[in-house]
């Protein structure tokens, strides 16, 4: 699978979720690395790591098929994928036994290999968008780090980090979560 996504060009540098030999320590490694040149060269750097609360709770999933469908993942492997997922059955695990069994409408389980590349699948239109405002973005399944250099930095931040709010509501999603943590100005 990851091959088709090569080809079709959604396997993309700034990607760190469902991606062979890029996680998040790799993120944060380049992440830390260009905060590091912009204080040696004297460079304004502006960096921002934001969680997507719910991430894999709030995923509408027609649009997680829709996505693997355009990134060139077969049918016969999204269709299979759609019907288990749709067909999922929940019961919470109670401290006297399980819950009643019930149906999500939306949601995809954490910790599973194609949930993570959902993820990164829906990660690049909010990459694609914020990399028109000349920032660096990188996702990490559910956490987004954005960084700007020079002399915008600030703007081209703020800007870049306002549409991300905008593509995630579009994505289903009431906005990013309401902490933005600041990195290292």
């Amino acid at each position: 699978m990851r091959h088709i996504l090569h080809e079709a060009k959604w396997d993309v540098p700034y990607l760190f979720s469902g991606f062979k030999g890029r996680g998040a320590d790799a993120a944060w490694w380049q992440t830390a690395a260009s905060h590091e040149k912009c204080r040696i060269d004297g460079t304004t750097y502006v960096g921002s790591a934001t969680d997507i609360w719910k991430a894999f709770d709030q995923v509408q999933r027609p649009i997680v098929y829709m996505a693997m469908l355009r990134a060139g993942i077969p049918a016969s492997f999204v269709l299979p994928y759609a019907k288990f997922m749709e067909g999922l059955t929940m019961y919470n695990a109670l401290g006297t036994g399980v819950g009643a069994p019930y149906r999500r409408r939306c949601s995809i389980p954490q910790g599973c290999p194609v949930s993570m590349l959902a993820l990164g699948l829906l990660t690049v239109a909010w990459a694609n968008t914020s990399m028109t405002f000349d920032t660096k973005p990188r996702g990490l399944a559910d956490d987004f780090l954005l960084e700007a250099q020079g002399e915008q930095a600030e703007d081209d931040h703020r800007f870049a980090l306002e549409a991300s709010h905008d593509t995630h509501r579009q994505l289903g999603g009431p906005g990013l979560g309401a902490q933005v943590l600041p990195l290292l100005q």
